[in-house]
Protein backbone atom coordinates (compact mmCIF):
# COMPACT_ATOMS: atom_id res chain seq x y z
CA UNK A 1 0.00 0.00 0.00
CA UNK A 2 2.93 2.12 1.17
CA UNK A 3 3.90 2.13 -3.11
CA UNK A 4 0.62 2.98 -4.53
CA UNK A 5 1.08 7.00 -4.08
CA UNK A 6 4.22 6.28 -6.47
CA UNK A 7 1.91 4.01 -9.05
CA UNK A 8 -0.94 6.89 -8.90
CA UNK A 9 1.71 9.97 -9.68
CA UNK A 10 3.53 7.69 -12.56
CA UNK A 11 0.24 7.41 -13.72
CA UNK A 12 -0.69 10.69 -13.83
CA UNK A 13 2.95 11.46 -15.25
CA UNK A 14 2.10 9.34 -17.87
CA UNK A 15 -1.31 9.78 -19.03
CA UNK A 16 -3.42 12.92 -20.11
CA UNK A 17 -6.65 13.97 -18.84
CA UNK A 18 -10.04 12.61 -19.62
CA UNK A 19 -13.56 12.78 -18.34
CA UNK A 20 -13.90 8.93 -18.15
CA UNK A 21 -13.86 7.59 -14.28
CA UNK A 22 -11.14 4.81 -13.68
CA UNK A 23 -13.54 2.77 -10.86
CA UNK A 24 -17.06 2.25 -10.33
CA UNK A 25 -17.58 3.85 -7.20
CA UNK A 26 -16.58 6.79 -9.50
CA UNK A 27 -19.08 6.04 -11.76
CA UNK A 28 -21.88 5.65 -9.47
CA UNK A 29 -20.66 8.99 -7.64
CA UNK A 30 -20.98 11.32 -10.90
CA UNK A 31 -23.93 9.55 -12.24
CA UNK A 32 -25.66 10.55 -9.01
CA UNK A 33 -24.31 13.97 -9.51
CA UNK A 34 -22.31 13.70 -6.00
CA UNK A 35 -19.87 15.94 -5.21
CA UNK A 36 -17.14 15.22 -2.01
CA UNK A 37 -17.24 17.59 0.68
CA UNK A 38 -13.53 16.93 0.62
CA UNK A 39 -13.36 18.93 -2.85
CA UNK A 40 -14.28 22.01 -1.33
CA UNK A 41 -13.08 21.74 2.13
CA UNK A 42 -10.14 23.73 3.88
CA UNK A 43 -8.00 21.10 5.28
CA UNK A 44 -6.90 20.23 8.76
CA UNK A 45 -3.37 18.10 9.05
CA UNK A 46 -2.59 14.70 8.97
CA UNK A 47 0.44 12.64 7.99
CA UNK A 48 2.65 10.12 7.20
CA UNK A 49 5.68 9.88 9.01
CA UNK A 50 7.51 6.85 10.14
CA UNK A 51 10.79 8.74 10.93
CA UNK A 52 8.89 11.53 12.57
CA UNK A 53 11.10 14.38 11.14
CA UNK A 54 8.20 15.81 9.32
CA UNK A 55 5.88 15.96 12.38
CA UNK A 56 8.54 17.97 14.18
CA UNK A 57 8.83 20.31 11.06
CA UNK A 58 4.75 20.83 10.75
CA UNK A 59 5.58 21.10 15.14
CA UNK A 60 7.85 24.13 15.12
CA UNK A 61 5.62 25.86 12.03
CA UNK A 62 3.42 26.24 14.98
CA UNK A 63 0.78 23.63 13.31
CA UNK A 64 -0.54 20.44 14.55
CA UNK A 65 -1.20 17.18 12.46
CA UNK A 66 -2.33 13.69 13.81
CA UNK A 67 -1.23 10.37 12.52
CA UNK A 68 -3.25 9.57 9.43
CA UNK A 69 -5.28 6.52 9.95
CA UNK A 70 -6.25 5.26 6.53
CA UNK A 71 -9.39 7.11 6.38
CA UNK A 72 -10.60 9.26 3.27
CA UNK A 73 -11.68 12.56 4.55
CA UNK A 74 -11.49 16.31 3.83
CA UNK A 75 -7.84 16.62 5.19
CA UNK A 76 -4.10 17.75 3.97
CA UNK A 77 -2.07 14.64 4.06
CA UNK A 78 1.78 15.34 4.08
CA UNK A 79 3.86 12.36 2.97
CA UNK A 80 6.94 13.05 5.17
CA UNK A 81 10.60 12.56 4.00
CA UNK A 82 11.50 9.11 2.50
CA UNK A 83 9.06 7.85 4.05
CA UNK A 84 7.33 6.17 0.73
CA UNK A 85 10.86 4.24 0.41
CA UNK A 86 10.76 2.69 3.93
CA UNK A 87 9.04 -0.67 4.99
CA UNK A 88 6.43 1.05 6.42
CA UNK A 89 3.22 0.29 5.07
CA UNK A 90 0.59 3.57 4.32
CA UNK A 91 -2.39 3.07 6.32
CA UNK A 92 -4.87 3.11 3.75
CA UNK A 93 -5.66 3.81 0.18
CA UNK A 94 -3.61 7.22 -1.39
CA UNK A 95 -5.30 7.28 -4.88
CA UNK A 96 -9.10 6.66 -3.37
CA UNK A 97 -8.20 9.39 -0.59
CA UNK A 98 -7.48 11.98 -3.58
CA UNK A 99 -9.83 10.82 -5.67
CA UNK A 100 -12.56 12.09 -3.23
CA UNK A 101 -11.32 15.29 -2.47
CA UNK A 102 -8.21 15.01 -0.55
CA UNK A 103 -5.11 16.85 -1.04
CA UNK A 104 -1.87 15.10 -0.42
CA UNK A 105 1.68 16.86 -0.25
CA UNK A 106 4.35 14.65 -0.42
CA UNK A 107 7.83 15.81 0.69
CA UNK A 108 10.77 15.65 -0.52
CA UNK A 109 11.87 11.29 -1.76
CA UNK A 110 15.00 9.52 -2.25
CA UNK A 111 15.53 10.62 -5.95
CA UNK A 112 16.89 7.41 -6.99
CA UNK A 113 13.64 6.04 -5.92
CA UNK A 114 11.72 8.99 -8.21
CA UNK A 115 13.28 8.39 -11.17
CA UNK A 116 13.35 4.52 -10.78
CA UNK A 117 10.04 3.98 -9.29
CA UNK A 118 8.35 6.73 -10.46
CA UNK A 119 9.53 7.40 -13.32
CA UNK A 120 10.04 11.58 -12.27
CA UNK A 121 13.50 13.18 -13.58
CA UNK A 122 15.36 14.53 -10.62
CA UNK A 123 18.57 16.85 -11.07
CA UNK A 124 21.64 16.31 -9.66
CA UNK A 125 22.22 19.64 -9.40
CA UNK A 126 20.57 21.20 -6.57
CA UNK A 127 18.34 24.30 -6.24
CA UNK A 128 19.72 27.59 -5.02
CA UNK A 129 17.27 29.99 -5.83
CA UNK A 130 13.62 29.48 -7.27
CA UNK A 131 11.19 31.72 -8.72
CA UNK A 132 7.18 31.23 -9.19
CA UNK A 133 6.11 28.66 -11.95
CA UNK A 134 2.53 28.72 -13.26
CA UNK A 135 1.93 32.87 -13.27
CA UNK A 136 -1.97 31.73 -11.68
CA UNK A 137 -0.72 30.46 -8.26
CA UNK A 138 -0.02 32.46 -5.21
CA UNK A 139 2.77 30.48 -4.02
CA UNK A 140 5.43 33.27 -3.96
CA UNK A 141 3.32 36.08 -4.44
CA UNK A 142 4.34 38.44 -1.44
CA UNK A 143 6.94 36.96 0.00
CA UNK A 144 10.19 38.57 0.47
CA UNK A 145 13.35 37.63 -1.72
CA UNK A 146 15.56 35.92 0.96
CA UNK A 147 11.98 33.16 1.13
CA UNK A 148 13.34 32.40 -2.70
CA UNK A 149 16.93 31.05 -2.54
CA UNK A 150 20.18 32.69 -0.33
CA UNK A 151 19.44 30.13 2.11
CA UNK A 152 22.58 28.42 3.76
CA UNK A 153 22.34 25.37 1.90
CA UNK A 154 20.48 24.95 -1.35
CA UNK A 155 16.26 24.93 -1.00
CA UNK A 156 16.53 21.69 -2.95
CA UNK A 157 18.52 18.41 -3.37
CA UNK A 158 17.45 17.26 -6.66
CA UNK A 159 14.84 19.59 -8.36
CA UNK A 160 12.47 17.65 -10.57
CA UNK A 161 12.31 18.18 -14.61
CA UNK A 162 8.48 19.13 -14.89
CA UNK A 163 6.61 16.58 -16.51
CA UNK A 164 5.13 17.14 -19.87
CA UNK A 165 2.11 14.99 -19.78
CA UNK A 166 -0.82 14.85 -16.97
CA UNK A 167 -1.71 18.36 -15.77
CA UNK A 168 1.22 18.89 -13.88
CA UNK A 169 1.78 22.63 -13.18
CA UNK A 170 4.81 24.22 -11.32
CA UNK A 171 4.20 26.42 -8.58
CA UNK A 172 7.98 26.87 -8.22
CA UNK A 173 10.91 26.97 -10.83
CA UNK A 174 14.26 26.19 -9.93
CA UNK A 175 16.05 29.13 -11.18
CA UNK A 176 19.45 28.01 -13.86
CA UNK A 177 17.41 24.87 -14.51
CA UNK A 178 15.13 25.14 -17.36
CA UNK A 179 12.31 23.00 -17.33
CA UNK A 180 12.63 21.92 -13.45
CA UNK A 181 10.66 22.50 -10.68
CA UNK A 182 10.82 22.40 -6.59
CA UNK A 183 7.05 22.20 -5.94
CA UNK A 184 5.15 21.13 -8.31
CA UNK A 185 1.05 19.87 -8.55
CA UNK A 186 -1.80 18.45 -10.43
CA UNK A 187 -5.53 18.07 -10.04
CA UNK A 188 -6.91 14.16 -9.85
CA UNK A 189 -10.54 13.06 -9.18
CA UNK A 190 -11.60 16.08 -7.06
CA UNK A 191 -8.58 16.11 -5.44
CA UNK A 192 -4.70 17.49 -5.29
CA UNK A 193 -1.16 16.13 -5.42
CA UNK A 194 1.71 18.31 -4.50
CA UNK A 195 5.01 17.34 -4.57
CA UNK A 196 7.60 19.73 -2.91
CA UNK A 197 11.97 18.66 -3.21
CA UNK A 198 12.09 21.75 -0.78
CA UNK A 199 14.46 20.54 1.87
CA UNK A 200 13.54 22.68 4.60
CA UNK A 201 14.72 20.58 7.20
CA UNK A 202 18.21 22.14 6.86
CA UNK A 203 16.82 25.45 7.39
CA UNK A 204 13.69 25.15 9.72
CA UNK A 205 14.73 27.72 11.72
CA UNK A 206 15.36 30.40 9.88
CA UNK A 207 11.85 33.28 9.25
CA UNK A 208 12.85 32.80 5.65
CA UNK A 209 12.36 29.48 5.58
CA UNK A 210 9.56 29.43 7.62
CA UNK A 211 7.48 32.23 5.57
CA UNK A 212 8.09 29.53 2.75
CA UNK A 213 6.95 26.48 4.31
CA UNK A 214 3.85 27.96 5.61
CA UNK A 215 3.05 29.22 2.20
CA UNK A 216 3.37 25.90 0.78
CA UNK A 217 1.65 23.75 3.52
CA UNK A 218 -1.76 26.88 2.77
CA UNK A 219 -1.17 25.92 -0.66
CA UNK A 220 -1.58 22.28 -1.06
CA UNK A 221 -4.30 22.39 1.28
CA UNK A 222 -6.58 24.85 -0.15
CA UNK A 223 -9.97 23.93 -1.63
CA UNK A 224 -9.99 22.44 -5.33
CA UNK A 225 -12.63 24.29 -6.42
CA UNK A 226 -12.60 21.40 -10.08
CA UNK A 227 -16.08 22.05 -11.75
CA UNK A 228 -15.68 18.53 -12.20
CA UNK A 229 -13.70 15.23 -11.54
CA UNK A 230 -10.05 15.34 -13.35
CA UNK A 231 -9.45 11.59 -14.70
CA UNK A 232 -6.74 9.98 -16.88
CA UNK A 233 -7.28 8.32 -20.21
CA UNK A 234 -4.62 5.41 -19.55
CA UNK A 235 -6.90 3.19 -18.47
CA UNK A 236 -4.10 0.58 -17.56
CA UNK A 237 -2.47 2.95 -16.01
CA UNK A 238 -5.13 3.58 -13.45
CA UNK A 239 -5.87 -0.23 -13.10
CA UNK A 240 -2.02 -0.24 -11.41
CA UNK A 241 -3.85 2.14 -9.04
CA UNK A 242 -5.64 -0.27 -7.10
CA UNK A 243 -3.93 -3.65 -8.27
CA UNK A 244 0.16 -2.78 -8.99
CA UNK A 245 2.18 -5.66 -10.18
CA UNK A 246 5.96 -5.76 -8.94
CA UNK A 247 8.62 -5.57 -11.83
CA UNK A 248 10.14 -8.11 -12.30
CA UNK A 249 13.49 -7.22 -13.07
CA UNK A 250 16.26 -8.55 -11.21
CA UNK A 251 15.36 -11.85 -10.61
CA UNK A 252 12.03 -10.67 -9.28
CA UNK A 253 13.76 -8.36 -6.60
CA UNK A 254 12.34 -5.35 -8.23
CA UNK A 255 11.58 -2.02 -6.17
CA UNK A 256 8.82 -3.27 -4.31
CA UNK A 257 10.97 -5.83 -2.62
CA UNK A 258 13.71 -3.29 -1.71
CA UNK A 259 10.86 -0.83 -0.61
CA UNK A 260 9.39 -3.46 1.72
CA UNK A 261 6.46 -3.71 -0.12
CA UNK A 262 4.25 -6.83 0.18
CA UNK A 263 4.42 -9.10 -2.67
Amino acid sequence: MTLRLGIAIAAIAAAGATDGAPVWWQRVSEALGLRPAQANAIAPIEIFDPAGKATEWIAGLGLTARQWDGIERAALLVIGEDALSGADPMPGDIEKFVALGGKVLMLPQDPIWLAEFVGLHPSPQPCLRCGPGDPEQAVARGLPSDALGGWSSPMAKAPIRLPDRGGWRSLLDAIGQPGHTILMEADYGWGRITICAIDFENSASRPPAIALAQRVIAHAGRATQLAAPVWREDREANRRLFDPSPPDAAGGEGFYRKAGAAL
